[in-house]
């Protein structure tokens, strides 16, 4: 036994999409809400983004040589602009000075960490003055130091150790490398550094070669002295100023190009406000026009797009009600389901539903079954309902009565049918209470009980109810029956054995 395919007409898909008016409702006012929402923020956002105030028909431009000679002439004339660009000649020196230091100075070349360093003492004697000398021994000694020291710190002496490290070290890096000072008894104290121990030592001998030598040739004195190196030394250290002085002059160096660019936006800033005047003064001298009325920003249509979204969404709603409804599977018409499997279609009983609320929605829903299914309970009126479809039970059971009936012809012989139902309802008990009412009636002399039951075939008791049954009438509710379940029903009363008189409707009233 297949299952067969219910065909639903427009009437029934009419009724089905109508009477889901509450959901087309629901996606109308969405669809709505969502594209005027839309439209109103477009023309919240044109309104925002279009300007205020309409643009000039035209802008008065300069030549690029206007421009020029207006910048030469501030620049040559405006007294804020000189000093700003006096400083900026300035800072840029500085910043000369600054990169040459960091690229080529010497002394940041050298590991701080491992720093080598030589240092001696000059110790210098002069001659006893004698009596007839203007000045004493502690004179002489004070003053010979602060010659030694002052060579010390001469280019003279920079340019000797220059030629000393022959040609590694520029005269300009030493003072760098070499710190003199003068310490107790006017006694010279010379501390030199490189990047390394053999060039510290070859600047340390050549320092040494020119306080005792080459030096008698630059003092002008007229007397003698001894000159004596002492106190020799020669040390690796760790010294961190190398470092802290490396980080020093880059943070120099970047703020004072950040100085200058300042300078520069000052400068361009006069020489900008300037060009603005200028472009005023030439527009000034332009004819008038009359401005043109700006053009109003294009503005969505609000309630075009609100009918568009209630369009959309009770199209949304209607495909969505028809897809629900041709993918489940639910008997529409029992008379077209009978007539596919080959069975009797009995007739059509009364089933009162549930007392409704009385409410604005559920009376468009019984107006909308009236509208639709008024002439069908007409006609179920005519044929008088359950007591018709327990005749024609009646009739069809009349034959099995006779089989049936014994010798005794007051014998009573019992028959009973089993209703088969999804669930016991009310149009169940009703078509079960006039099947009792055809009890004692008799059929070419015989008398027979005829006892009808609701049954469920998906409960024990049902079960058991129908196997002592004789036949059996399935009833069906449309729109409510599911054909899987009344397949069940008929394939269960195949295997039992049990005759199916035929099929029954349920119409609701």
């Amino acid at each position: 036994m297949t299952s067969p395919e219910q065909s639903l007409n427009i009437k029934d898909m009419l009724y089905i999409v109508l009477r889901s008016w509450r959901r087309i409702i629901v996606f109308a006012m969405m669809g709505a809400l969502l594209l005027g929402g839309f439209a109103l923020y477009r023309n919240l956002r044109t309104a925002t983004d279009s300007p205020t105030e309409p643009e000039p028909a035209s802008e008065i431009t300069l030549t690029k040589e206007e421009s020029e000679a207006i910048r030469k002439s501030v620049m040559a004339n405006d007294l804020t602009v000189i000093r700003h660009n006096k400083r900026i000649e300035a800072l840029n020196g500085r910043v000369g000075a600054l990169i040459d230091r960091i690229d080529n100075s010497v002394y940041l070349t050298i590991d701080e960490r491992a720093q080598p360093v030589s240092s001696f003492e000059i110790t210098v004697t002069p001659e006893e003055p004698s009596e007839m000398a203007e000045d004493t021994l502690e004179q002489r000694r004070y003053f010979l130091g602060l010659d030694y020291l002052k060579y010390a710190k001469s280019q003279d002496f920079y340019t000797y150790l220059a030629a000393a490290s022959e040609g590694e070290i520029a005269a300009c890096w030493l003072h760098e490398l070499v710190e003199s000072k003068l310490i107790s008894d006017n006694t010279l104290h010379v501390e030199l550094t490189a990047p390394d121990r053999s060039t510290v030592m070859a600047l340390s001998q050549a320092a040494q070669d020119f306080f005792l030598r080459e030096i008698r040739e630059k003092l002008s004195i007229d007397y003698l002295y001894q000159a004596e190196v002492s106190n020799l030394q020669s040390k690796t250290e760790d010294n961190p100023a190398i470092r802290l002085e490396r980080e020093n002059l880059q943070k120099e160096l970047d703020d004072t190009i950040k100085s200058i660019r300042e300078e520069q936006a000052e400068v361009e800033l006069i020489v900008n406000e300037a060009l603005d005047q200028e472009r005023l003064a030439k527009q000034a001298e332009q004819p008038v026009e009359s401005p043109l009325e700006p053009a109003e920003p294009a503005k969505q249509n609000v309630a075009m797009f609100v009918l568009i979204g209630l369009f959309l969404g009770v199209m949304a709603a209607v495909f969505w009600v028809i897809y629900q409804t041709m993918s489940s599977e639910v008997i529409y018409d029992p008379a077209e389901f009978a007539e596919q499997l080959g069975f009797l279609y009995i007739g059509s009983i009364a089933a009162p539903g549930e007392i409704p609320a009385k409410s604005f929605g559920s009376g468009i829903d019984r107006w909308l079954e009236r509208l639709f299914w008024g002439q069908r309970k007409g006609q179920t009126s005519a044929q008088i309902g359950a007591p018709y479809v327990a005749s024609v039970i009646h009739g069809l059971l009349a034959r099995d009565a006779t089989l049936c009936a014994s010798d005794d012809p007051t014998a009573m012989t019992s028959l009973t049918v089993a209703v088969l139902e999804d669930d016991e309802k009310f149009a169940g008990r009703v078509l079960v209470d006039a099947i009792n009412e055809e009890t004692g009636k008799t059929v070419d002399g015989t008398r027979y009980q005829l006892a009808g039951v609701s049954v469920q075939l998906d409960t024990e008791e049902g079960v058991k109810a129908f196997q002592t049954s004789a036949a059996a009438v399935l009833l069906l509710y449309p729109h409510e029956t599911k054909i899987p379940q009344a397949m069940r029903a008929l394939k269960m009363a195949e295997g039992m054995g049990k005759q199916v008189l035929g099929v029954v409707s349920a119409e609701r009233v």
